[in-house]
């Protein structure tokens, strides 16, 4: 049983009141999937904001204030299968190698390029995504988000 577009919606206006009220910019979420189980707790903050489980695979979501969400997904069949059943249009395949580079290219586009960006999922985040990250946005202060949610 999935939860409601209305309740997502909702969810979604009171994290951006958050970060807003932080002052910050935007908000990237690292998560692996559930077929981790116990090892994994990021899947929890996905599935809460978005509705959205990876299952054996790792996603990101990424946040704009005033913009529909955007997930980025390893798994092409899970890519396609997000793009027909989530309640946004931005559902993308994007290779874990290449998931720092996405999100710069999403944020320098929302124009939250620089500032202070919320982060949730650090500690699951793979070394390599987390020094492109870094890399990739060199004017981002990250700010880890997750007590807020």
């Amino acid at each position: 049983m999935g939860i409601d577009q209305v309740t997502l919606r909702s969810r979604l206006r009171d994290v951006e009141d958050a970060l807003g009220g932080a002052g910050h910019a935007a908000l990237v979420v690292y998560g692996n999937g559930s077929a981790l189980g116990a090892g994994s707790r990021t899947h929890g903050y996905l599935r809460y904001l978005v509705d959205w489980d990876g299952h054996n695979s790792p996603s990101v979501l990424v946040l704009a204030p005033g913009q529909a969400p955007r997930l980025l997904t390893s798994n092409i069949f899970l890519s396609i299968l997000g793009r027909e059943l989530m309640w946004f249009d931005d559902v993308r395949f994007v290779k874990p190698p290449n998931f720092a580079t996405a999100v710069a290219q999403i944020l320098d586009n929302a124009g939250c390029s620089d500032g202070r960006v919320g982060y949730v999922g650090r500690d699951e985040t793979p070394v390599p995504i987390w020094e492109g990250l870094v890399g990739a946005l060199p004017r981002v202060k990250w700010v880890d988000f997750t007590a807020e949610l």
